[in-house]
């Protein structure tokens, strides 16, 4: 590639040579410099492919009054980083875009879980056999499944808000209580930290209505078949 290709590419201009070259050289070289200094200074102006700013939001509105067709996420690196920085924040908060609550999804899918290994961790629980062992029927009679408690009840947390702001509604949810299926000695459905109980698996619940509903016809096979037996 011939030389001063690049720096013409760059927009930098070239020293041209003349019977004046001794004369001008120094104003040529101080022309360089100036060149390098204004590209290299802190903030580069939007004029030279900068952002014209040291922060997202102002370098975003000079990008914006520059191209109004340029998207907030400029292809500028430093507005990039700043993006992707506070985005991974935002996931390290739980902070979701709302997109996410509103997205409807049709598409084949699985059910996520959250690992509790100290990593912020999504994934989905394998329910193959083989990748399975140590198989046996959990030991639930329909005694403690009838037990379990079924509660409208709001958060302490939201009641707060409410009592703050007289606009605010503290939404009245329905569940149970991981402290009472633990008492009832129903530990697969309970959450644990610590040895503790603090959450319900309630994507699990399920199974303990299916299994009451076994056991209910159980009984039932067994009355008809002892009314069937007093007919004959």
């Amino acid at each position: 590639m011939p030389i001063g290709d690049d720096a013409t590419a760059a927009g930098i201009p070239l020293v041209i040579g003349s019977t004046d070259l001794v004369k001008d050289g120094a104003d040529h070289h101080n022309e360089t410099r100036d060149e390098i200094a204004r590209r290299t200074r802190p903030i580069l102006p939007v004029s030279m492919g900068g952002t014209g700013s040291n922060t997202p939001a102002t370098a975003r509105s000079n990008l914006g009054i520059v191209a109004a067709n340029i998207p907030t996420i400029s292809t500028n690196v430093q507005t990039d980083i700043d993006y992707l920085a506070d985005t991974a924040e935002k996931a390290r908060l739980g902070d979701l875009d709302i997109a996410v609550w509103n997205r409807d999804i049709t598409w084949t899918r699985r059910e996520a879980w959250i690992g509790n290994n100290g990593l912020v961790e999504l994934g989905y629980n394998s329910s193959r056999r083989d990748h399975k062992q140590d198989f046996a029927a959990p030991e639930w009679t329909a005694l403690q499944l009838r037990a379990i408690p079924i509660l409208h009840y709001r958060y302490i947390a939201e009641v707060a808000k409410a009592n703050a702001d007289p606009e605010y509604r503290a939404a009245v949810n329905v569940g149970t209580i991981a402290e009472d299926l633990h008492d009832l000695g129903l530990w697969e459905f309970v959450a644990y930290e610590a040895g503790e109980p603090v959450g319900v698996h309630y994507n699990l619940l399920g199974l303990a209505a299916l299994r009451l509903a076994q056991l209910a016809h159980d009984r039932l096979d067994a009355l008809e078949a002892r009314i069937a037996e007093g007919n004959n």
